[in-house]
């Protein structure tokens, strides 16, 4: 199968300034929770392990999945530990679903007091197989972010983020 790069309709960043929008835009989590109930009838959030790697003096990475063995979301983060433990960077994949797999790159940045943070977009790879698989994610992309996805050829695979999280308990 071929990996597809998401070109247009990448979910709004809110403006930092904006609280209601800040708190009430949805992010790649919210995605993710309907996705997998949509396709799979499976809530991910019930089983989440992690692992939390100390990197001195300053980095901290977090690894772990979320959802069953055969079905799931798993994920790496980096963190900076002396100004806050928001994750800096997160990649996702999934597994298992029916007809896709999915990798979101995607950042958080600092959005004013009590530890808020703004998601950021950087990148989204994809693989649909048949096109039904496409037709859901579509479906679930649209319901949650209110825009159309549009995808073209990636240039390169993902990167190996199962390598990454393998040591996971």
């Amino acid at each position: 199968m071929t990996w597809l790069i998401l070109m247009h309709g990448v979910p709004k960043e809110p403006k930092t300034s904006d609280w209601d929008e800040l708190t009430t835009l949805p992010t790649p989590h919210d995605f993710f929770e309907t996705l997998f109930m949509r396709v799979c009838g499976i809530d991910v959030r019930k089983t989440t392990r992690t692992e939390v790697k100390e990197i001195p003096p300053f980095e901290q990475w977090v690894y772990g999945f979320q959802g069953t063995e055969e079905i799931g979301l798993r994920w790496v983060e980096k963190k900076d530990r002396e100004s806050s433990l928001m994750p800096l960077y997160v990649e996702q994949k999934t597994y298992g679903l029916p007809g896709m797999t999915i990798y979101w790159a995607f950042s958080w940045h600092y959005a004013g007091q009590a530890g808020h943070a703004a998601f950021r977009h950087r990148s989204l790879l994809a693989q649909f197989d048949p096109v039904e698989a496409f037709e859901h994610f579509r479906a679930v992309w649209r319901e949650v972010f209110r825009v159309a996805p549009l995808f073209q050829p990636a240039p390169k695979s993902p990167p190996a983020i199962d390598e990454k999280i393998q040591d996971v308990p």
